[in-house]
């Protein structure tokens, strides 16, 4: 499959001149750049070993770690979940950039009684729990 999309590309003028390739999901198709020179950035929303077959999984992580070495290449998974699996599954360290909009309701701010000048902000979408009934809940033990 990569070789029949490196192929669709040849000679393409925008792809010639693009500085930087974006890739996402699935994660595997970010090594299809891997040979050429072009720096690629990654963002991550799904786990590093999506749509992948079992047996495919130690040459992927051996593909990923090759990517993660050069210089050129970013990778960012958009939550601390993720970026802590995928280090525990192959030993590579990932940051994280949470996907963060006013206008959607994915930020809010939270402050303590009495705490009015202070705010908080906070992520509205942490899965499986209110961040802002747990923050209440401990500051409620102090």
């Amino acid at each position: 499959m990569r070789d029949d999309m490196l192929v669709a590309f040849a000679g393409d003028q925008e792809f010639e001149s693009a500085d930087i390739f974006f890739c996402s999901e699935p994660v595997l198709f970010c090594a299809f750049f891997n040979d050429t020179s072009k720096a690629t950035l990654g963002y991550f929303g799904v786990f590093i070993q999506g749509y992948l077959v079992p047996d495919d999984v130690p040459m992927f992580h051996r593909t990923l770690r090759a990517l993660v070495e050069l210089p050129r290449n970013t990778f960012l998974f958009s939550s601390a979940q993720l970026s802590q699996e995928t280090h525990w599954y192959t030993g590579i360290r990932f940051g994280v950039i949470t996907p963060t909009s006013l206008y959607t309701g994915s930020v809010g701010t939270w402050s303590p009684a009495g705490a009015n000048a202070r705010r908080i902000l906070i992520n509205n979408r942490l899965g499986g729990f209110q961040p802002d009934r747990v923050l209440n809940e401990f500051i409620g033990r102090y």
